[in-house]
Order: C-alpha cells, then sequence, then structure tokens
C-alpha cells in the first residue's frame, strides 16, 4: 500500500525541508522514484520486444533446463514491465 501511496504522490505536492533547498535530484529531494527516468529512455523502454524476449526466455528454459512449468510465470512480467513504464512519468529539466 504504501507504494501505491508514492506514485499517486503528485511531485508538487513533495516540498524542499527547507526553503532554500534546491530538488536538482529527484533521488535526493523526496521525489516519487518513478520520475528519475527521461523520456528518451522511457521511448526507447517502451519500443523493446519485452513479448519476444519472454518466449526466447521460456523456450530457453524449457529445452536446456526443462522447466516448462515453472517457465511459464514469466509471462506475467510482461504486464507489470509495460505498467511500471506507464508509470514513469518524465523527468522534469
Amino acid at each position: 500500500m504504501a507504494l501505491a501511496w508514492h506514485i499517486r504522490t503528485p511531485s508538487a505536492a513533495i516540498q524542499p525541508n527547507s526553503q532554500n533547498e534546491q530538488r536538482s535530484d529527484p533521488l535526493t529531494a523526496g521525489a516519487p522514484p518513478f520520475e528519475i527516468i527521461d523520456e528518451r529512455t522511457r521511448k526507447i523502454l517502451l519500443k523493446f520486444p519485452m513479448p519476444l524476449f519472454v518466449v526466447i526466455a521460456y523456450l530457453f528454459m524449457g529445452f536446456w533446463f526443462e522447466w516448462w512449468h515453472p517457465g511459464w510465470m514469466i509471462f506475467f512480467s510482461i504486464p507489470v514491465y509495460y505498467l511500471i513504464l506507464g508509470m514513469a512519468r518524465p523527468q522534469n529539466k
């Protein structure tokens, strides 16, 4: 529940501790963790063929290690990958 609160908290609502403090770095200024990605990187990651990568990984795990049954669980990583990138907002410069 704490993660959902941080994601939904608008960055404007998070104020620096003192008036002299600048919000130069999102990691040190208390910004939500998904603001640290820039727009160019986000677009590149959205174009990444995650489903193809997952199918190749599934076949690799199945043929080489015979993990057919536990291997199908990696297909859940496809919507999780795009969900996380969808929540990521570009870094304000």
